[in-house]
């Protein structure tokens, strides 16, 4: 197997988990913003769901003024730390794959390979390799 097939297996499967972990930290945000909305809808003060939440107030005044999700009963401070969790994870799982990304580049990949070893757009690739934060 050629360094560059290794480098695509790795890079597509990167690029998978940070998907997977985009969407878990979707799934938790939106179960906090449910439970915060849920405890709002049951008397709960702005002022406890910010501090149960770590949030801004700012934060919490605009998830209890949304639309949606719908409201479920939760643990509001339980919720808040799952999707803190799930968003570091997210974020590291993004590193991760950027980090491979720039150095496949900078191994000689194309920058074509890595488009379709990741399924990601030229510009985003671009980006990435022009700047270490995470996209």
């Amino acid at each position: 197997m050629s360094s560059a097939d290794s480098s695509s297996e790795t890079l597509g499967g990167l690029t998978a988990t940070a998907a997977q972990r985009d969407r878990e930290k979707r799934e938790a945000v939106q179960r906090r913003n449910a439970a915060i909305r849920a405890a709002r809808r049951d008397g709960a003060r702005p002022a406890d769901l910010t501090r149960e939440s770590a949030l801004h107030p700012q934060m919490v005044y605009r998830i209890i003024s949304a639309a949606s999700p719908e409201p479920e009963a939760g643990d509001v401070a339980a919720l808040a730390e799952a999707a803190r969790t799930a968003t570091t994870r997210y974020e590291d799982a993004l590193t991760r794959r950027n980090d491979a990304i720039r150095a496949a580049v900078d191994d000689g990949m194309k920058v074509v390979e890595v488009m379709e070893a990741t399924g990601l757009s030229h510009q985003t690739i671009h980006v990435v390799r022009k700047d270490a934060t995470t996209h």
